[in-house]
């Protein structure tokens, strides 16, 4: 309720949005990771229980892509059955436990 309270509005048909200040700082798109042009300079890259469905050298490759989208401090965020796979140079480990990089 806290949350919802902070960051929530009630839309005209009964749902919620999140407030202008929190749209604002984020970008929610749809974007086909293996075709369209990777982002950049993003703060966060979740890119949860998707690499486990790609061969493994489709996933070395969207992980180059992740890298070259964060900022030198941004974070990536990958599912609890993923990893960097063999580009560990690229990211240092925040947690194991939650795949964060």
């Amino acid at each position: 309720p806290e949350r919802l309270k902070r960051f929530f509005v009630k839309t005209g048909d009964g749902r919620y949005q999140a407030v202008r200040e929190l749209r604002d700082k984020l970008v929610f798109a749809e974007q086909n990771v293996l075709e369209d042009a990777p982002f950049s300079k993003l703060d966060l890259v979740s890119c949860r229980n998707v690499l486990i469905y790609l061969e493994p050298k489709v996933q070395a490759h969207l992980i180059s892509l992740f890298h070259f989208a964060l900022n030198d401090r941004g974070y990536l965020f990958l599912g609890p059955s993923e990893s960097v796979g063999r580009r560990r140079e690229l990211f240092r480990p925040v947690s194991g436990k939650w795949r964060t990089f």
